[in-house]
């Protein structure tokens, strides 16, 4: 059965280096989807979570949305796989200042939070001006809809 995930965490890992947004797309929402907790030390084993961050540069939506939920997904098994890997933090950062969407500002603020339960990732994400600023700005609620934001964060804590 391993063998059986494996080999369809590799064809999604495949189709998320795909030309295609179409098909980037459909490979982190089934990520997203897909991702019970027992295949998800698989998933940040082949190295995905770099593809995963990539997409949240996209001016999709519903691709902003499924990766930073696949993120938040891969975080909780593979908390070093998540920080350490190339720009996670810089595409978690752009998607706090840049959302898509509220839900989107919600799911990278919720990630970060989850990093920040490991003390010794504290200074390295304290250090981000970028992400503290995008955090206060969620806390404040300035913008409309964000509100439900720090609620999330509160159920999350």
């Amino acid at each position: 059965m391993e063998a059986v995930k494996r080999r369809a965490v590799k064809t999604l890992v495949g189709k998320l280096t795909s030309a295609s947004e179409q098909t980037r797309t459909e490979a982190i929402c089934e990520l997203h989807l897909l991702s019970p907790p027992e295949t998800r030390p698989l998933i940040a084993d082949a190295d995905v979570v770099p593809l995963i961050a990539e997409s949240l540069y996209s001016p999709s939506p519903i691709l902003h949305e499924n990766a930073a939920a696949a993120l938040l997904n891969l975080f909780i098994p593979s908390k070093d796989h998540l920080i350490l890997s190339r720009d996670v933090l810089g595409a978690l950062s752009h998607a706090l200042r840049h959302p898509a969407s509220p839900s989107m500002a919600q799911l990278s603020a919720m990630a970060i939070f989850s990093m920040l339960s490991v003390e010794s990732f504290c200074p390295i994400i304290g250090h981000k001006r970028d992400i503290i600023f995008g955090l206060v700005e969620i806390v404040r609620g300035c913008c409309s809809g964000w509100r439900c934001t720090r609620c999330s964060g509160r159920r999350w804590w």
